[in-house]
């Protein structure tokens, strides 16, 4: 009798670590996938902000001489994470670039022309464009 309990107990036991090892076995892959989650969303909030004022650069292109845009570029990435946008005209590319973690992570937008003139002096402050002859000019 008493070798009878002895067994169960044991059973209960390995029983017992098996369904804790299956715990955290689940609870590291879901934290896993919640961290990549977190940094696609960042990703995405980066590109979002990249590819809409490249959107403007190249709608106001096509609008033609005399127009003019005001583009508001907001502070911080939606999730408040610092980011900055740099114009190549070269390369035909609005690069936005901000942090995660220890890693600087970057993404290009494409621009439809090289000629731009004028700064990106700072963002979280209206940015005015204007068509002049096919050539862009970007103020603050």
């Amino acid at each position: 009798m008493a070798t009878q309990k002895s067994q169960v107990s044991a059973e209960l036991l390995i029983l017992i670590s098996m369904m804790l090892v299956i715990f955290l076995v689940v609870f590291s892959v879901s934290n896993a996938r919640h961290a990549n989650s977190l940094v696609a969303r960042k990703n995405l909030y980066a590109r979002i902000v990249g590819d809409s004022f490249a959107n403007e650069i190249n709608s106001l292109y096509f609008a033609g001489h005399g127009s003019n845009k005001t583009v508001f570029l907001p502070g911080k990435l939606r999730d408040n994470t610092p980011y900055n946008l740099t114009i190549f005209p070269e390369a035909h590319l609005v690069v936005t670039t901000w942090q995660t973690g220890e890693y600087a992570r970057q993404y290009s937008s494409s621009l439809l022309t090289a000629n731009l003139t004028g700064e990106l002096s700072g963002i979280n402050y209206p940015v005015n464009l204007s068509n002049t002859g096919g050539v862009i000019n970007i103020g603050s």
